[in-house]
């Protein structure tokens, strides 16, 4: 949890707290900068206060110097430090993603599938949930889309499920339903061995929507 809570929650407390039209202060751009050294995990705030900061040209500046004061010392310490990335990710086993060892849970291990095939699995996963989400919801908050990135991006581990404490706060339904299913992951996890079962507990907390938005 250490490696992603100082940087990752502000951003989500930041888009949960954010209200259509707000006006808001310049170093919440700075705060969104934090999110380049995890943008996996950013990436839902960043569309979403992305759109929602238009016609703010303060925030918008203060993101843009801070993403790059946070890039320019990382290629002067090592220049290729990108395209190292780029080739050594590209050559990952496709079911470290965390959707593929949720579905890939209950079998016994086999080679990794080729990242292709599981973004593309994760890709009709996630259209699949939205048409449900829609359907039954309506208009999607932010929780929604979170909880819908969170469920199906091929790149996040179980503990990246710590940018949800911000939802949790005041939503004792929410959480009870989080803690339930984090129990069964892990129990799961400790029976079997095989810990990234976060597709349990975001699956869970995407039950039925209660009369304030919170989960019953």
């Amino acid at each position: 949890l250490g490696q992603n809570t100082w940087m990752m929650i502000p951003l989500f407390a930041l888009g949960l707290n954010h209200r259509e039209g707000q006006r808001v202060p310049w170093w919440h751009g700075l705060v969104l900068a934090l999110g380049a050294l995890k943008p996996h995990i950013a990436f839902p705030v960043w569309l979403w206060l992305g759109w929602r900061w238009r016609g703010q040209w303060k925030p918008y500046l203060a993101w843009g110097l801070g993403m790059i004061a946070l890039a320019v010392p990382a290629f002067l310490l090592r220049p290729t430090w990108l395209i190292e990335w780029l080739l050594n990710s590209s050559q990952g086993r496709g079911t470290e993603a965390a959707i593929g060892r949720g579905s890939v849970a209950l079998i016994p291990d086999r080679p990794g599938l080729p990242m292709p095939v599981v973004y593309l699995f994760c890709l009709l996963v996630a259209v699949l949930v939205y048409a449900l989400l829609r359907g039954r919801r309506g208009r999607l908050e932010f929780y929604d889309w979170t909880l819908l990135f969170l469920f199906a991006s091929p790149v996040m581990n179980d503990y990246d499920l710590i940018v949800l404490l911000p939802f949790f706060v005041g939503q004792r339904r929410r959480m009870a339903v989080a803690l339930v299913a984090g129990i069964a992951a892990w129990a799961f996890a400790f029976a079997t061995g095989r810990w990234s079962m976060s597709v349990v507990v975001t699956l869970a907390l995407k039950g039925r929507r209660g009369a304030h938005g919170g989960i019953q």
